[in-house]
């Protein structure tokens, strides 16, 4: 529902905005969830910094966004971390994700042309796709 409430809130209001040149950038963010827009004209990036369950005081990973939308998922000290050009997609296949076995969901996600970042219970971070993200 949150993922729900923030797409329509930004395709309704913001984005229109940004579309007229009323905003140059904009970003909502509801939890661990986020859809960031930049106007058409415009080289602004949003940077989003992650920590992981495993390590909370530090940031792990870094996320750069100009137009899709960020969901991460936290299961024990698993967490993933999906981008995706709607907020609901980026949702679902977060959720989808982290239930399913890591090696299987990497198959998965490659095949679907994700883009992710999944912290695993070792402390491992493994990229998916080419996510605009660097791993500190």
């Amino acid at each position: 529902m949150r993922a729900w409430t923030i797409q329509k809130a930004f395709t309704e209001i913001l984005q229109p905005l940004l579309d007229n040149g009323q905003l140059v950038a904009v970003a909502l963010q509801g939890g661990d969830d986020i859809l960031a827009g930049v106007a058409q004209d415009s080289d602004w990036h949003w940077g989003f910094g992650y920590t992981t369950p495993a390590n909370p005081e530090r940031y792990a990973y870094h996320f750069e966004l100009q137009k899709p939308a960020l969901a991460t998922v936290k299961a024990g000290f698993e967490q993933l971390s999906i981008q995706a050009q709607d907020l609901i997609t980026a949702v679902v296949w977060a959720d989808a994700g982290l239930k399913e076995d890591a090696v299987l969901f990497t198959q998965t996600a490659e095949r679907q042309g994700l883009q992710a970042v999944l912290a695993n219970g070792r402390r491992e971070l493994i990229t998916i796709g080419q996510p605009e993200v660097a791993i500190a």
